[in-house]
């Protein structure tokens, strides 16, 4: 067999060479992510402009707000939600491009996707948040978000391999591949007052007490690997290891054994705290620490490692189930806790009857899904002319997510309001964006 031919089959059978990767793929990918905010106000003024949210709206921002002078009596949230998705190497016109309906990818295109993904890794974000049941009466309020967030993070060399083949003589590196994501319901009573130590105008304090109730955590703990390929074959091994809530117990079924996957509840507690006011008479500032000592303890889990390895793969042999070896290694676990890093928050906003600016930074305290040490950055505006008709713009860099412009308009309609906001991953919105964000809110404010 001449080489040229063993190098035309393995090209052809490399979707068996590539089964390392895939299989890695398999436990990485039902990945989702958040960090998304609650309402479509935050969202629109990219995370700034929260020193002058009222009602429900400061159960997400700053609890020091529900002791406002001007704050309402009583509001309700109806519905709010949002959900969007990012990627730090395709645009929105590259994607349309390459995954339109009967098109075959030329050699170009393959490296215009290969040198698209930046310091040899890829890296995808996906958020979502909502609210289930929310509520304040003067400086009380109470509220039910669900939250899902997490990363996923994959070497170059998976799309390298899975593009453009089994190159001869190279070695493909899967080490760096890394995932996380959570998902609980988080029950929150807020409380805010107005008092005279802190050092501001009509200076208040708040405090968030949060109830946290895990619903589901996957974490990939180790993650490596190498495929070398050689004139004649394939050689290489793989090894994960991912920590996940819940079990994974064999059972025996129409003679078979199958796995099957039991849930596992979580649960604990955190607090956000808050300080808010007015340093001149249109200047207005706050800082608020979210997720202090916030923690999940699982009720049990599980600790499972893969090993792959491909010894030798030839054309012969590319079929035969022994080709690729796989073993599966469980270590169930009676408890454990997952930590969520704080957040600080520090704004300072311009405020007059019709225009707000507002300028605001972001600090994370550890990296986790949803939550990067990368400081984030935010300017925003907010022009009220009409009253009833809000416009609202924000441009943010930083904090995981890159450069993002976001916008937005409100309607008021005596004690409804409704809002809604949209957000790109680029500082141009359209086919350069790399990810988009929308919101929906309505709440009532009496």
């Amino acid at each position: 067999m001449s080489m040229l031919r063993v190098e035309s089959n393995l090209a052809r059978k490399r979707g068996a060479v590539a089964a390392l990767a895939v299989n890695l793929l398999v436990f990485l990918l039902p990945v989702q992510a958040a960090g998304t905010p609650v309402t479509a106000r935050d969202l629109a003024l990219g995370g700034a402009g929260t020193v002058s949210a009222r009602g429900v709206e400061t159960l997400w921002s700053n609890p020091a707000n529900l002791g406002a002078r001007n704050g309402p009596a009583f509001s309700l949230m109806f519905l709010s939600m949002a959900a969007g998705a990012s990627n730090n190497s395709f645009t929105l016109d590259r994607y349309n491009r390459f995954t339109e309906p009967g098109t075959e990818l030329s050699f170009s295109d393959k490296n215009e996707i290969l040198e698209s993904i930046p310091e040899n890794q890829f890296q995808l974000r996906a958020e979502a948040a909502a609210n289930a049941l929310a509520l304040t009466a003067g400086p009380i309020g109470f509220a039910v978000t669900p939250r899902v967030s997490g990363f996923l993070t994959l070497a170059k060399d998976y799309f390298d391999l899975l593009l453009t083949g089994n190159e001869l003589n190279r070695t493909y590196s899967f080490d760096g591949t890394t995932g996380e994501s959570i998902a609980f319901v988080e029950t929150a009573l807020s409380f805010g007052r107005r008092t005279s130590w802190v050092p501001f105008r009509n200076g208040r304090w708040g405090i968030s007490l949060k109830l946290l109730s895990g619903r589901a955590y996957f974490e990939v703990m180790e993650a490596e690997g190498q495929l070398t390929t050689y004139p004649a074959k394939a050689a290489g091994q793989a090894r994960v290891k991912v920590h996940y809530s819940g079990t994974t117990e064999e059972i025996g079924k129409d003679g078979e054994s199958e796995s099957e996957y039991k849930t596992s509840s979580g649960h604990g507690f955190g607090f956000d705290f808050g300080l808010a006011g007015r340093i001149s008479s249109n200047w207005k500032t706050s800082i608020v620490v979210r997720d202090i000592g916030s923690s999940i303890t699982w009720d049990r889990g599980t600790e499972k490692s893969y090993l792959y390895q491909v010894d030798s793969l030839t054309v012969e042999n590319a079929d035969e189930d022994d080709a690729i070896t796989e073993e599966e290694t469980d270590h169930p676990l009676d408890s454990f806790t997952v930590s969520i890093p704080a957040t600080m928050h520090l704004e300072l906003t311009r405020e007059t009857s019709g225009f707000l600016f507002s300028t605001a930074y972001d600090q994370g305290f550890g990296n986790f899904a949803g939550v990067s040490t990368t400081p984030r950055l935010s300017f925003a505006t907010e022009f009220r002319c009409p009253a009833w008709l809000p416009l609202r713009t924000g441009v943010s860099f930083g904090g995981g997510t890159g450069t993002c412009l976001s916008g937005g308009l409100g309607f008021q309609m005596g004690a409804l309001r409704l809002d809604v906001a949209g957000r790109t991953h680029s500082i141009f919105p359209g086919g350069a964006s790399k990810g988009a964000a929308g919101a929906f809110t309505s709440y009532l404010r009496f």
